[in-house]
């Protein structure tokens, strides 16, 4: 009892150090990108601006989450994230300095791209960490909340001297200083034996659901590709309502919070929930390009931080899950980088039809009637359960022993080869809970172990009511 109990709080500390590190690398991160937006502001327009960074360094963000997956997968078996993810984090804020103190545009965008580039890799570091090292069951809080803490710290600092520290090149001080706070964090993670053999030692997807979702890998993909296309061509954040100073960056910016956790707390109860809401979220983009009006603009900007939440956490944790199998560990990135592409597409569409709101709207239109066709089938997908001979075979079994729903679920886990610890993640529930509920399985089965269960599922398919 004291060990399960230790266990327990074990797991629990591993959440809030990785929560904790979502949250520093975020922060600073962030904040490094937001002072290289700034800079680039006293060189180019607004639009240009834009274009440079939401479009342009959007898309090489991206290009860091490939490098990033690429390696992750080509030395999984060597490879450490906690220790990687330090050394690549050095390496971005030398590039976020160059990047922030260069006297010309043209030397500020190379330092700046080469700085997307490596924010990309930071990212896939602390996601792939994320996917094999946290509690699947708190997967959507642990990122929600990493993140919303990290945008509430940001607009702080920012109110730092006349209240625009971000543009002001000391603040480069205080992202060392936030980057210094990750590296004991990261030894702490080291220190209680975080391995990345913890990720095939809980894998969430059984192996005869994962080739399926394999074959179907495409399809999260384009789906979160066109759902933040759709989201940043509706409302991407327009540089020119920060020159006008109709809008603080920093203070709506820290409304993503709230996204972000509510978000993060409806994954973790349902996923097909989360799925839903990040689904329905897209009203807000074409509410968006119809009421767009400057007396309105700081409404706009903080409902789209709100509803960005909801895009954020969803498209992150659909491809953290499918990383739980093995040898996938890889893909935990795979998600943002989706989106980042999809962020970029649908920002540059927003730029160059801003000035033509009706064609916009049918361009987003059409993409979002694509969208939910794609989402449609990806729902079911990963979401409901296809009918098949065998699960006609586990509802026969079921309604022989006269198991409940919950009974059955576990039971069809079980036949799968999951344990205790892997049922409790993929439904969400205590370990004790599922060991409840196999007692009582065992009962009404008379069986004494799952050695003995699974031969009288076994003899029971042999049998002739099974052939017909």
């Amino acid at each position: 009892m004291n060990s399960d109990r230790a266990g327990k709080l074990n797991t629990n500390s591993n959440d809030i150090l990785i929560c904790i590190l979502i949250s520093l690398s975020f922060l600073w991160t962030g904040c490094g990108y937001l002072s290289w937006f700034y800079h680039l502001a006293e060189f180019y327009g607004a639009s240009k601006v834009d274009m440079l960074t939401e479009v342009i360094g959007y898309l090489f963000q991206a290009a860091g989450l490939i490098v990033f997956a690429l390696y992750r997968k080509r030395y999984a078996g060597q490879y450490r994230s906690v220790y990687s993810y330090t050394l690549i984090s050095a390496s971005g804020l030398v590039l976020n300095l160059l990047a922030v103190l260069s006297p010309s545009a043209p030397v500020s965008l190379i330092f700046g791209y080469g700085m997307n580039i490596v924010f990309g890799m930071i990212a896939g570091s602390y996601l792939t960490i994320l996917a094999g090292h946290a509690s699947a069951s708190a997967y959507g809080i642990i990122f929600g909340a990493g993140y919303g803490i990290g945008s509430i710290l940001s607009y702080f600092i920012s109110l730092i001297g006349s209240g625009s520290f971000l543009e002001d090149p000391r603040a480069f001080f205080i992202y060392t200083a936030v980057y210094a706070l990750t590296i004991p964090v990261s030894v702490k993670i080291i220190r209680q034996n975080i391995r990345d053999a913890a990720s095939e030692a809980r894998s969430t997807i059984s192996t005869a659901s994962l080739d399926r979702r394999f074959y179907y890998l495409w399809l999260p993909g384009i789906t979160i590709l066109l759902l933040s296309c759709v989201k940043s061509g509706g409302f991407y954040f327009n540089a020119a309502d920060l020159g006008d100073h109709n809008v603080s960056l920093e203070l709506s910016r820290s409304f993503y919070a709230a996204g972000l956790i509510a978000a993060g707390l409806i994954n973790d109860r349902k996923r097909s929930a989360g799925a839903v809401l990040c689904i329905a979220a897209l009203v807000f983009p074409f509410f968006s390009i119809a009421g767009s009006h400057t007396d309105i603009n700081y409404l706009m900007w903080v409902l789209g931080y709100i509803f960005f939440g909801f895009y954020s956490v969803y498209r992150v944790l659909l491809f953290v899950d499918i990383s739980k199998g093995k040898d996938l560990s890889h893909l935990a990135c795979i998600g943002l980088m989706w989106g980042r592409l999809g962020d970029a597409a649908g920002a540059a569409s927003g730029i160059m039809l801003s000035s033509r709101p009706m064609v916009l709207i049918t361009v987003m239109a059409l993409l979002f009637v694509i969208c939910i066709f794609l989402f449609f089938h990806l729902y079911h997908t990963m979401y409901m359960h296809p009918v098949s001979p065998e699960v006609d075979y586990i509802q026969a079994f079921a309604a022989r022993y006269d198991l409940s729903q919950r009974e059955a679920d576990i039971f069809r886990m079980v036949i799968g080869g999951c344990t205790n610890k892997e049922i409790a993640e993929r439904l969400y529930i205590s370990e004790n809970t599922v060991k409840f509920h196999m007692r009582n399985l065992l009962r009404k089965t008379d069986c004494s172990k799952r050695k003995e269960l699974l031969a009288l599922y076994d003899d029971s398919s042999r049998s002739p009511e099974r052939s017909h």
